[in-house]
């Protein structure tokens, strides 16, 4: 097994930690120079701090902010990392295997150097066809800002909306050196799911017209967009000149290398494609694919035999597209498909950008098997099933199962997997419980309403996990009830995956309330479901499994609107809250009023936090707050070790594993290793021990701070009355 060449040279790495530094800026102009200056404690924590954070950036922990605050997670992270990381071989395209390192780094440049660079194509494109089916083309005005001069400002918010450890530049520096030293250096995701969800519910009903859906798969969509199509492209937009001419300076003066094993291989030219991690790449993107959606509608306006898929022709409804990731729809039939055959082609003879016939799919429902396989071989793709996965989420046809959800639980058990070797305290589960397998569900929950049985499989999976670690074994000490209330209600702030799953729902759900003009979802629903009818009044009998849980979820949001208002109350800053559509009309009391804001729409506003809406105000209505707790004080501050205020979050609710509480899952007989003839519990374990005694009145001098007690309970309550505790 190959092994890298300790002679081949390794790449300059600036690690964020430096910026941290007192006299940071002071180094940017003359040699670096860390001097701390102070008692020995704070030279050690100055110390452990530049170790933490440089081994945070090396092993890419961002949950581990301030969990264990411990660098054996760190080191053995990056050790995990490094073997991963690691290419000792590779298999070429013509299935050649290669171990030799000279052999695979050279496999490595020549693959990248013949996918982005080459001669750079430079043909004359027409592409002003495409200007009549724009839906917007920039204004002068419009075009004279993007080449007003640009002040220092701009540039600074331009990096300062970089993330601190993204990938470092060729030069090494990280954004985080550029902001640090600044003084010296100078359309939703959901929409497109939901929208998918509803059209491909209906593929099983035989009673609906033959329906086609093709997912398409551009290849290296990024990497081979051709800068002619881009720049002539610009120009139909009404891009001004100079605005064209510095995108190119941009997007043509790239060069590359490429990191293998730590080290850098290779040098050469771009000649075509979109940098990825460029901040202005995905907005030229989005300007590529708005031209290929132009042209889709082009040319189906011209084909007479196009048939639209069900339920999409009101809104001219054609493709859903996100970034590279495509969905097409059009009815069952040779010609409509014909249609968007020719289009593709069209189109990446003039972009670069072609489909992947491998890994596009075409799914039928209700066509004939003749026309079926007539379909299948003149565009070459495989058939699909339902469900496809799209945008990372499974689309069904039907309900949605506990079957269908396994990829998300999988997704759990590999992460909890991937952290098993790491034997982290308490404070260490519930920071990576709270940062990381919180938010796994999150995304999938925010386009379905997850099963019952899903949910609780994953807060089984994090209870566990809590409690268990990785060795599998020990009892729950606290309730998960209590556990996910606030730490102001004296739980650990940890949110019940049921509430996630239904606030982000309710925000679709307001949406619909508010109407919202700029969602495709939206003017479907209003325009397919409602039919000027409203949530609670609408029949969904005969509707989507998904379209029936959103509906049922409805009066989960009824609290938060402003029912049975009086005159000062439905109307607010000029618009009108008035409570929505129930057992009369609405609609004819607002037609006897006088519009007074004839220039402005009407619109719902949320009964509290100022009448706006949000996600984490949809959580609180959901979770209805306990009575706050008096010790929450014990628990704040920077300067507590989070394993020792876990501890104490225990022994505050008499949750240690003591001898007098055998049902936490303490083991053994009923005696204590020391001179003590008392049975051990909470107040044996702290004070009435010798050793924790003889411990005390050491800390009770050193720190000047007398002990309301030395009994567990008089202690306790004495710090509570105190409002402060000693810093350990």
């Amino acid at each position: 097994m190959g092994t890298a060449n300790n002679k081949d040279p390794i790449p300059f790495r600036f690690y964020n930690f430096l910026a941290e530094q007192p006299g940071f800026l002071d180094s940017v102009k003359r040699i670096w120079r860390l001097q701390i200056h102070g008692t020995r404690m704070l030279v050690y924590c100055a110390a452990i701090k530049i170790e933490t954070s440089m081994l945070q950036q090396r092993a890419k922990l961002h949950w581990l902010k301030y969990g264990d605050q411990c660098s054996k997670v760190f080191f053995r992270k990056i050790n995990a990392r490094r073997v991963q990381q690691r290419v000792f071989q590779i298999t070429t395209q013509s299935g050649q295997r290669l171990t030799d390192m000279p052999q695979v780094t050279a496999e490595f440049v020549s693959f990248f150097q013949t996918l982005l660079g080459g001669n750079r194509r430079r043909s004359e494109l027409n592409l002003s066809f495409l200007q009549q089916g724009l839906k917007h083309v920039l204004t002068r005005e419009e075009g004279e800002g993007l080449i007003a001069p640009v002040s220092m400002a701009e540039i600074k918010e331009a990096f300062f909306d970089i993330s601190s450890d993204s990938a470092r530049g060729p030069d090494g520096y990280t954004s985080m050196f550029f902001m640090s030293a600044w003084p010296e250096i100078g359309r939703s995701i959901s929409d497109n799911i939901l929208m998918a969800q509803e059209l491909l519910a209906g593929y099983n009903n035989s009673k609906l017209p033959p329906c086609c859906n093709i997912k398409i798969d551009i290849q290296k969509a990024y990497d081979s967009v051709e800068w002619d199509f881009l720049l002539e492209g610009l120009r139909v937009f009404n891009f001004p000149p100079r605005f064209v001419g510095l995108v190119e300076q941009c997007v043509s003066t790239a060069t590359f290398s490429v990191s293998l094993n730590g080290a850098v291989y290779g040098f050469f030219q771009s000649a075509r494609g979109l940098r990825q991690g460029d901040p202005m790449s995905p907005y030229l993107f989005v300007l590529v694919m708005e031209l290929w959606r132009t042209l889709l509608s082009l040319r189906v306006q011209a084909a007479d035999q196009f048939q639209y898929h069900w339920k999409c022709k009101e809104l001219g409804l054609l493709n859903l597209c996100f970034a590279d990731d495509i969905l097409l729809f059009c009815r069952g039939n040779v010609q409509s498909v014909h249609v968007f055959r020719d289009a593709l082609a069209e189109f990446a003879t003039m972009s670069g950008l072609r489909v992947s016939p491998t890994k596009s799919q075409l799914i039928l429902s209700r066509s004939s098997q003749a026309e079926r396989q007539q379909i299948l071989d003149m565009m070459g793709f495989q058939e699909g099933n339902l469900p496809i996965t799209y945008l990372g989420v499974p689309l069904v046809s039907s309900r949605l199962s506990v079957a269908v959800c396994y990829p998300l639980i999988q997704k759990v058990d590999r992460k909890l997997a991937g952290w098993n070797h790491l034997n982290l305290s308490f404070a260490g589960r519930v920071q990576l419980i709270k940062s990381v397998l919180s938010s796994l569900h999150t995304y999938w929950a925010s386009v379905f309403i997850l099963p019952k049985a899903v949910l609780k499989i994953i807060e089984e999976r994090m209870r566990s996990f809590l409690w268990k670690g990785a060795s599998g074994s020990g009892a729950a000490k606290v309730s998960w009830y209590e556990i996910c209330r606030s730490k102001k209600e004296g739980g650990l702030g940890i949110r019940r995956v049921v509430h996630i799953n239904q606030a982000l729902m309710l925000k679709h759900i307001w949406r619909v309330l508010q109407e919202d003009k700029q969602s495709i979802w939206v003017a479907w629903v209003l325009g397919y479901r409602l039919h000027n009818q409203t949530l609670w009044t609408v029949k969904v009998s005969n509707a989507t499994w998904c379209w029936k849980k959103l509906v049922n979820l409805s009066a989960l949001i009824k609290p938060g609107l402003p029912f049975d208002s009086f005159l000062h109350e439905v109307l607010r800053n000029g618009h009108w809250m008035w409570p929505l559509e129930t057992d009369f009309s609405v609609n004819e009391i607002v037609s006897c009023l006088p519009n007074n804001y004839p220039g402005e729409s009407d619109a719902i506003l949320w009964k509290f936090n100022s009448g706006r809406f949000s996600t984490a105000a949809a959580l609180a209505l959901l979770q209805p707050p306990s009575p706050f707790v008096s010790w929450n004080g014990l628990l704040e501050g920077h300067f507590k070790i989070p394993q020792h205020v876990f501890i104490l979050w225990l022994a505050i609710k008499e949750r240690l594993s003591t001898m007098d509480r055998p049902w936490l899952g303490h083991k053994g007989a009923d005696y204590v290793l020391c001179n003590n003839s008392s049975a051990e519990s909470h107040s044996h374990l702290f004070f009435t021990c010798a050793y924790s005694k003889r411990r005390l009145s050491v800390l009770e001098y050193t720190v000047r701070f007398k002990w309301p007690g030395f009994d567990w309970q008089m202690a306790f309550y004495g710090l509570v009355d105190v409002g402060r505790v000693p810093i350990c």
